[in-house]
């Protein structure tokens, strides 16, 4: 193999490795959504878990910001409890 030939095959691979990895991130995203359960007046709750408990942080966050969004409203965290790569919020939707 020569060497441009070597650098296109990398490139292949990083493409494809991104491609899943984004994939995956809205599974994840779709799941923890679809985990939002009320929780009092324009309250709501939503547990998720993974393997990164950084990357769980980040989806459970992002998801809670669009459940609000969609009502036209913006997330305002309320509570957050890890317990081992599971994070639970408590987020209230507000108007803007």
């Amino acid at each position: 193999m020569n060497n441009n030939s070597i650098r296109f095959l990398s490139f292949l691979i990083v493409i494809t490795v991104l491609t899943f990895t984004g994939c995956a991130r809205k599974t994840h995203l779709q799941k923890a959504k679809e985990n939002i359960t009320p929780y009092g007046h324009d309250m709501y709750a939503v547990s998720y878990g993974g393997i990164n408990v950084g990357e769980v942080r980040s989806i459970v966050r992002l998801a809670a910001n669009q459940y609000c969004q969609d009502q036209g409203k913006y997330m305002l965290p309320i509570e957050e409890n890890r317990s081992g790569l599971s994070i639970d919020l408590k987020f209230k939707c507000d108007n803007k």
